[in-house]
C-alpha cells in the first residue's frame, strides 16, 4: 500500500511537471513545444539506461546547459517562464529515476518485513519482562556496501537480495524467524537459549553465502557481509524492550565486526 501511494504521488508530480513545462513552451510556438516534448521523452528513458550515479550527473548538466541556452541564447521569454523550462527537465529526470526504482523494487525485490519483525520481537520482549525462562537471540546479517551495488546495477542488486535470502533460509533452523528489513539487512530471531545457536548459524550462513557473486555486465564481484548478535533475556530486556532498540544495538555491532569477504 505504501509503495502504491509513493508510485501514485511520483506519477502525479511527473504529469504536473511535464504538463506545466509543455504548456509554457506551447505559448511561444508549437515547434518549441515539440522539441521540448522530445527532450522530456529522452529524459523519461534515461534512468533505464544509466546508473543512478550517471543520472545524478545528467541532472546537474541538464540544469547547467538549460540555464545557459535559455538565459544567454533566448531573450524574448520572460524570466519566470525561463525558470520553469530550466528546472522542469531535471525535476522530471529525478521523478523518472524514482519511478524506475519503485518499478524495479516491485518487480525484483522480496517484501520488506519491518512491521512483522517489530511485532514478533516486541511480543517476546514483553514475555521476557515477566519470565526468567524466555530468551531471545537476534542476529543481523548485513550486505556491506549494498547501496553502492544498487546504484551501479539495480536489477542485479534485487536479484542478489533474493539469492542472499535463499541462502539464509537454507542455513536457518526450523524455529528461526527471518525478516528482510531494507538495503541488504536481514534479521534472524531465535527464542531458545541454545548457547551454540549464534556460532553454528553464522558458520552455516557463511558457507551458503560463499557462492554468491554480483554479476555486473561482463564481470563478477565478490560480496562482503557483516554480522551482529545480541541476546535478550529477563536481565537486560529493559535496554532492548523495543524493536528500534535492538536494531540500533545490532547496527552498532556491525560497525565493529570484521567484514567477511568471499
Amino acid at each position: 500500500m505504501r509503495r502504491l501511494l509513493n508510485f501514485s504521488t511520483m506519477l502525479l508530480l511527473l504529469v504536473l511537471a511535464a504538463g506545466s513545462s509543455l504548456y509554457v513552451a506551447f505559448q511561444y510556438s508549437p515547434m518549441m513545444a515539440g522539441i521540448y516534448g522530445f527532450l522530456i521523452f529522452i529524459v523519461l528513458l534515461t534512468p533505464w539506461f544509466l546508473t543512478d550515479l550517471l543520472v545524478t550527473w545528467t541532472e546537474l548538466f541538464s540544469l547547467i546547459i538549460g540555464s545557459f541556452i535559455l538565459i544567454v541564447g533566448i531573450s524574448y521569454i520572460p524570466l519566470e517562464d525561463r525558470f520553469i523550462l530550466i528546472v522542469a527537465l531535471p525535476i522530471i529526470l529525478i521523478i523518472a529515476n524514482q519511478l524506475e526504482g519503485l518499478i524495479l523494487e516491485k518487480k525484483g525485490a522480496i517484501a520488506v518485513q519491518t512491521s512483522k519483525a517489530k511485532s514478533y520481537y516486541e511480543y517476546y520482549a514483553r514475555k521476557a519482562q515477566h519470565s526468567d525462562d524466555v530468551t531471545i537471540q537476534t542476529m543481523l546479517v548485513s550486505w556491506a556496501h549494498a547501496e553502492q551495488f544498487k546504484q551501479t546495477q539495480p536489477t542485479e542488486y534485487y536479484a542478489s537480495i533474493k539469492r542472499i535470502n535463499r541462502a539464509i533460509f537454507r542455513s536457518k533452523q526450523d524455529s528461526d524467524r527471518v525478516f528482510y528489513l531494507r538495503n541488504g539487512l536481514f534479521l534472524i530471531v531465535q527464542t531458545s537459549s541454545d548457547p551454540n545457536w549464534h556460532s553454528e548459524l553464522e558458520e552455516e550462513i557463511e558457507i551458503n553465502l560463499s557462492n554468491i557473486r554480483f554479476n555486473h555486465e561482463n564481470s563478477t564481484h565478490e560480496i562482503q557481509f557483516q554480522y551482529g548478535y545480541q541476546m535478550v533475556d529477563h536481565e537486560n530486556w529493559e535496554r532492548y524492550a523495543y524493536y528500534e532498540d535492538i536494531i540500533k544495538r545490532l547496527e552498532r555491532l556491525l560497525e565493529t565486526h570484521i567484514i567477511v569477504e568471499y
